[in-house]
């Protein structure tokens, strides 16, 4: 599969995807490490990433339909995670990707679907990190004892992040806001009520059909 093919895959608006596209751009990915191309190795794993963020959108949106509401909501949030990740990237003109994959579309929408969940209070911990290392050479990561890797760019085809191997937990608190959606308050004795997402999803045919809420006090 040419890289040409592999864009002209993730150009058309589908409700699921091929996963052996992906495992195409990853063997790709490793030729283009073999060649020491590192221009095309940061290429792909951005194509790579684009194939998850529209992966994860579109299981959202079957969770929707399907009742798997904390589900759905976790994907949402973890396509909005790659979207960042993609973004942040300075060496790859990602600016042309916005359109031509449907990325914009899909940051607009999340936010729309977020809105509609019932979902309000959410933990969030405090930590001393005690020990990481970089994903990219491995060194351990120290106020004075830094590698020359910078987290979040890419290094050959791989994204440079914070292994944290030791880690004490100090406190939980309960937030609104939170920069971590994945951790849900639920409260003993309390359900979420989630009619206005049944009625949201009998009337959406599609997780590439366009809709907008606006909530009323």
């Amino acid at each position: 599969m040419t890289i040409n093919e592999m864009e002209h895959y993730l150009s058309e608006c589908r409700i699921k995807l091929d996963r052996s596209v992906n495992d195409e751009i990853i063997r790709a990915l490793k030729d283009a490490v073999t060649r020491s191309n590192e221009e095309e190795a940061n290429y792909l794993w951005c194509l790579s990433t684009i194939f998850h963020i529209q992966e994860a959108y579109v299981e959202a949106f079957q969770n929707l339909q399907s009742k798997n509401y904390e589900e759905a909501w976790n994907l949402l949030d973890k396509t909005d995670c790659m979207l960042r990740t993609l973004y942040s990237q300075s060496e790859v003109n990602t600016s042309i990707f916005a359109n031509k994959y449907h990325l914009e579309f899909i940051a607009t929408m999340i936010p729309r679907y977020q809105k509609v969940f019932p979902y309000k209070y959410f933990l969030s911990r405090g930590a001393v990190i005690k020990e990481m290392h970089c994903s990219i050479c491995g060194q351990s990561i120290k106020i004075r004892n830094r590698c020359k890797h910078k987290i979040g760019h890419l290094y050959m085809g791989r994204l440079c992040q914070r292994i944290i191997t030791k880690m004490d937990i100090k406190e939980v608190s309960l937030v609104t806001n939170p920069t971590d959606k994945y951790a849900i308050a639920h409260i003993k004795g309390q359900e979420y009520n989630y009619s206005a997402l049944e009625l949201l999803m009998s009337k959406v045919a599609s997780p590439y059909t366009e809709w907008d809420v606006v909530i009323s006090t």
